[in-house]
């Protein structure tokens, strides 16, 4: 099987020849790894034998005027192209500092911002997607396109407090925000596969909920985003194209909207949020397909005995019946080693040996 080929099967939650893979990396394990022996000059996708090949999205922001507003050695505070002040540390991934004011403080506001996302012009480089796009597939992958979903754009305009108070005060606002960035998708889409881009599916990064629960009820999420969600992704179906939905916290209450909605795989499945692969095989492998839910808090341990029993018990319960990829539950932090990682393909590869007698 090719890559395309296994990732497809997988998502029809078919059998394969091997288990598929897919990875993301936290910016840092570079450096970690290459401090520890890595060639500088390996592409991570290809250490991690990933199946899957993703094209970088589009600029979903306002468009504001962007400046540095204070940089030190340690961190950078930037208001970036939604107004909005935020704080990078040097060194340290993950979700920047939301401090001051966000350029969007009330619904007059967004009333006099929002048509500036009905422009598609000059949010992606569409040529360089479209040359990576065919090279990727004519070297077997499958190509997704990697798209910030609409409630986290929201977010990225109006701040989590403001974006959840008025979930409640004036959810008819952040629905019609929904739209507009839905409207934006489409605009974005319709310019990417006219320039003749190959498009296998569709990444969307769409973080629903927290270490707990989801940020808003069900019942809101079907109200205010389900409808978005669900017009595109059929659209996405329609054109013969896969989504694949990543949502970090404990989700397990959004996935009937979602396969209502049309996805065919929910990933990271975060473990430490109490996503649990073998529960959810249970409840919706026959409907949708699964990747991830590998505790990437048991592979920072780098205890060999503790990283084989969390990898190859995923393994066994996700690849049971088809319908897995091999993915940590988020992205692999630097406290992971490269022995660590590669013990983890290993396994992989010794797990598939078995499986197939071999």
């Amino acid at each position: 099987m090719t890559s395309r080929e296994r990732i497809t099967a997988a998502l029809n939650r078919q059998q394969t020849d091997r288990t598929p893979r897919h990875e993301h990396f936290w910016p840092e394990t570079r450096d970690a790894w290459i401090a520890q022996g890595l060639s500088p000059d390996t592409d991570l996708a290809e250490l991690a034998r990933s199946d899957i090949r993703i094209l970088d999205g589009y600029d979903p922001t306002l468009r504001l005027a962007q400046e540095t507003l204070e940089e030190t050695d340690t961190y950078r505070i930037l208001r970036d192209g939604n107004g909005a002040v935020k704080k990078y540390w040097k060194g340290r991934s993950g979700v920047p500092e939301f401090i001051g004011r966000f350029a969007i403080q009330s619904r007059d506001d967004w009333d006099r911002l929002k048509d500036r996302l009905l422009n598609p012009d000059g949010r992606l480089d569409v040529a360089a997607r479209v040359r990576a796009s065919r090279e990727f597939h004519e070297r077997g992958y499958f190509v997704a396109w990697g798209v910030m979903g609409f409630w986290e754009s929201s977010r990225d305009i109006l701040g989590p407090q403001t974006l959840l108070m008025n979930v409640a005060l004036d959810p008819g606002w952040i629905r019609e925000m929904m739209e507009y960035f839905e409207s934006l998708f489409v605009r974005m889409y319709a310019q990417l596969t006219a320039a003749g881009a190959w498009l296998d599916g569709l990444f969307f990064y769409e973080d629903l909920g927290y270490r707990n629960g989801l940020f808003i009820s069900p019942a809101c999420y079907r109200e205010i985003l389900w409808p978005s969600h669900g017009r595109i992704f059929r659209r996405l179906r329609d054109d013969g194209r896969y989504v694949i939905i990543h949502s970090c916290g404990r989700v397990t209450q959004a996935v009937e909207p979602l396969i209502e909605a049309g996805i065919h795989c929910l990933q990271p499945l975060e473990a430490k949020a109490g996503m649990d692969l073998a529960c959810l095989k249970s409840a919706f492998g026959r409907q949708i397909a699964f990747m991830g839910n590998v505790d990437v808090m048991v592979l920072r341990t780098n205890n060999r005995d503790l990283v084989r029993r969390e990898v190859l018990g995923k393994l066994e319960a996700g690849t049971a019946g088809g319908g897995y990829v091999f993915h940590s539950d988020h992205s692999i932090p630097p406290e992971v080693t490269l022995e660590t990682y590669q013990y983890c393909q290993a396994l992989i590869d010794q797990f598939d040996r078995n499986a197939s007698g071999g």
